[in-house]
């Protein structure tokens, strides 16, 4: 079932709008909604509600009406999109999907399950991040958490976790930031060598049983732990006796983030290479294969993709590069807002 589609780019700005027709009329969209896209029409397409479905319908424009189905073409490449794009063109009203993007001139509309979330959202920034609809919850599980100085573990993006992680450790007033999967030290080493009330604990399914011990120890202390995971399931792997103690609160990152994720690419994009422009594809790619790949490897793409960008002096940016880059040069820290 489809309630609405969420705007979420137009020709070179990223925008949060709910769009949700009434059961007993169609709504119509068109250049009033989207005025600085001059590939839209005034009265581009509609969309009605037809038995608890969306259906879309092209009404004539010229450009024409564009929809890609993620659960049909996840692994489209962007050497693809071109020679891609007129079989998605709308030619006959049809039913929308979860997660279809639908593109009109510059501007990309995606169909969602449920708008509820982004209902009166506008877009802020908030513990060094870009949230709308997506990071609101999460936010607000955060600073409960602080507030009630309950240990937390956060799973999701380790970007995003990493930096919901280091607010609730300054929240504290700072602490040690342990990655078990790539210190150095024994954990008993790690904890002992800091005073802090407060850990960042980072890929706690890396520990080995004999820390268990070790870990059950400090629990039982005043120590505030902040773990940070990919998966909850890497939780699992915890004995629950110490997981009740060590993640008492968690926090999931939704997945995918529609709303949010143009903001941070616009943001990025803003902050490390002002001058170069975003092309629609971009957002649009980057929106299709975060099904696939991780939100952590598309940033890291994208650093690679500006760094070369900006070596070679190129003005517009209209896709990932193809090179995945080492996990080890790029990797995303809280930036400013691109208005700022």
């Amino acid at each position: 079932m489809i309630t609405g589609l969420l705007a979420v780019w137009s020709v070179d700005t990223p925008m949060l709008r709910v769009l949700e027709p009434l059961r007993s009329r169609a709504l119509v969209i068109g250049r009033e909604l989207f005025p600085r896209d001059e590939r839209v029409h005034e009265r581009h397409f509609e969309i009605t509600r037809s038995h608890d479905r969306l259906v879309l319908t092209d009404l004539g424009s010229s450009h024409g009406t564009y929809v890609e189905c993620i659960r049909a073409r996840q692994s489209l490449d962007l050497d693809d999109l071109d020679t891609t794009f007129n079989d998605r063109r709308v030619r006959a009203p049809r039913s929308l999907e979860p997660d279809d993007i639908v593109r009109i001139g510059n501007t990309l509309l995606v169909a969602v399950a449920d708008v509820t979330p982004y209902r009166g959202r506008t877009h802020t920034r908030k513990y060094g991040l870009d949230v709308c609809g997506s990071l609101h919850a999460p936010c607000e599980q955060l600073a409960k958490a602080i507030l009630d100085e309950t240990s937390v573990a956060i799973a999701g993006p380790r970007w995003v976790t990493h930096l919901l992680g280091s607010a609730y450790l300054d929240a504290r007033g700072g602490g040690p930031q342990i990655d078990i999967a790539a210190r150095t030290h024994t954990l008993e080493a790690a904890l002992a060598a800091n005073s802090s009330h407060t850990v960042l604990l980072e890929s706690p399914n890396a520990l080995l049983p004999p820390e268990y011990r070790t870990l059950r120890n400090w629990l039982e202390t005043d120590v505030r732990f902040i773990t940070c995971m990919r998966r909850g399931r890497d939780l699992d792997m915890i004995p629950p006796e110490i997981r009740r103690w060590l993640a008492p609160v968690v926090i999931e990152i939704p997945k995918p983030r529609y709303d949010e994720l143009p903001f941070v690419i616009h943001s990025v994009c803003r902050y490390t290479a002002e001058h170069i422009s975003i092309q629609t594809s971009l957002i649009e790619q980057f929106l299709r294969q975060v099904h696939d790949d991780t939100e952590d490897d598309l940033f890291l793409r994208l650093g690679e993709t500006l760094r070369i960008a900006k070596r070679d002096g190129v003005q517009s940016i209209a896709g990932l590069g193809r090179v995945r880059p080492e996990r080890t040069t790029f990797r995303m820290t809280s930036y400013p807002a691109a208005d700022d």
